[in-house]
């Protein structure tokens, strides 16, 4: 019975980890990537590096590290398109 919760306290804690600033502005980046245009590399890293420097950005960049937890990380990261990133995050 005391591994039982052990294990139970292991998952609980794993899984209501917070992400790092980095993470976040990896998960960040993704969404950005998948809502721009790939067929001009080099255009799409200017609007991605002018979006980076909003204000909302920064405030995304908070709400992730106070809400998102890491299932919700791991989704969207895998997620293939923009509507499926939006999917994994509940806020």
């Amino acid at each position: 019975m005391r591994q039982l919760a052990l294990f139970v306290f292991a998952c609980v804690t794993a899984c209501s980890r917070r992400p790092t600033q980095a993470q976040c502005d990896a998960m960040l980046d993704r969404y950005l990537a998948l809502t721009e245009d790939e067929q001009r590399p080099a255009a799409r890293e200017e609007r991605i590096a002018h979006r980076r420097a909003t204000l909302a950005y920064v405030d995304a960049e908070k709400r992730c590290m106070d809400e998102i937890s890491s299932a919700e990380l791991a989704c969207a990261m895998k997620a293939p398109s923009a509507n499926d990133w939006e999917a994994c995050i509940e806020y």
